[in-house]
């Protein structure tokens, strides 16, 4: 990812908005719930911070990026676009997964964003529950977002 757009933080400041936002991904993965671009920057509630800037698909991208060296799923899966009729991530996200050998680069974005999502669902993110293994995630309404959000099937909407 690229460095040019961390230029208004320092070192200390985009590692607490790198954890920060970590936090609130894994409790999302955790809830099986996506959470919109838009929520992130809510939640992070920085001004040099836009959820349609590129220093925003750099933190996520380094976020993912760190996930996947650790070998854990990419976390920044849970962060879509809500302007979409299905919600998936943007288009960073996909490049993010091919350049990291995730997704191929024929891969079809709906199969393999619902296949990472599932993962980061599942995965243990340090005590936080996970899906039972058998439990399909599936993209349904949901109370938190009124776009729709993947839920567990069988699991209210």
């Amino acid at each position: 990812m690229g460095t040019g757009t961390r230029a208004n933080f320092s070192a200390l400041e985009w590692a607490g908005l790198k954890a920060e936002t970590r936090a609130h991904l894994i409790k999302a993965a955790g809830r099986q719930r996506h959470v919109f671009y838009k929520d992130v920057d809510d939640h992070i509630k920085d001004p040099r911070l836009n959820y349609k800037s590129a220093a925003m698909d750099d933190l996520l991208g380094e976020i993912s990026e760190e996930e996947h060296a650790d070998g854990r799923p990419l976390l920044s899966a849970v962060v879509v676009r809500n302007d979409l009729k299905l919600p998936i991530p943007g288009p960073g996200f996909f490049r993010l997964a091919k350049q990291l050998g995730s997704m191929p680069n024929d891969g079809d974005k709906v199969v393999f964003w619902r296949a990472e999502f599932m993962r980061v669902c599942r995965y243990r993110w340090g005590g936080t529950p996970a899906a039972p293994p058998e439990q399909e995630v599936t993209c349904k309404r949901s109370e938190l977002s009124p776009e729709g959000s993947p839920t567990p099937t069988g699991a209210p909407a």
